[in-house]
């Protein structure tokens, strides 16, 4: 599991520890970096959502090479109501097991503070609510086979480099494939595809 703690931007401090048992999206983000200061108002849009439904889920951004007065400035102004670390020493996305090496990055992490998914461009609101819906519903401990309509599918792009989760093309899906996976995820364009 990734193991974080560090200072929360506005005081206090946090340990990824106290989120087992949570789903975590982590994003590593700068308000220097253009792509990170778009994709924040859609990140918030999910977390006030989540939040809303009391979902057992975390938002926890981390403020990557900035002085902490500045990244708080960021968070005011842009309404964002889920805490973030500060790491302006640059050494806290060190420790994410070689997953976050470009900014902005998201990763999601299981309830036993594993990492499940990871983003390294900028994301929009469907697609992070997508992916932590995904992990949220279903337990990815097991071995999950995901039926896609084409491999340009967010949900396909996020989940094929995850070592234990297979990602098929609904073309040619042999019937059999389904059979020994634990959990079977289909998406909405490849149902559609099916019933074509």
């Amino acid at each position: 599991p990734v193991e974080l703690e560090g200072d929360l931007l506005g005081g206090g401090r946090w340990a990824s520890e106290s989120a087992r048992g949570q789903v975590v999206v982590l994003n590593v983000w700068g308000s220097w970096c253009a792509p990170c200061v778009a994709e924040a108002p859609h990140l918030q849009e999910v977390w006030a959502g989540l939040e809303k439904e009391g979902a057992p889920v975390l938002f926890m951004g981390i403020d990557f090479r900035e002085d902490p007065a500045r990244g708080l400035a960021f968070v005011t102004k842009m309404g964002l109501t889920y805490p973030s670390l500060s790491d302006e020493s640059g050494t806290l996305i060190l420790d994410r097991q070689g997953k976050a090496t470009t900014v902005p990055t998201t990763l999601v992490l299981d309830r036993e503070g594993r990492i499940k998914v990871v983003e390294s461009l900028e994301i929009d609101a469907p697609k992070t609510a997508g992916l932590v819906s995904k992990l949220k519903d279903f337990d990815l401990g097991k071995r999950p086979l995901i039926v896609t309509e084409d491999a340009t599918e967010n949900v396909f792009l996020s989940a094929r480099n995850l070592p234990y989760v297979e990602v098929r093309n609904v073309q040619g899906l042999d019937p059999v494939a389904l059979v020994g996976a634990d959990r079977v995820l289909v998406t909405t364009a490849a149902v559609q595809k099916i019933a074509a």
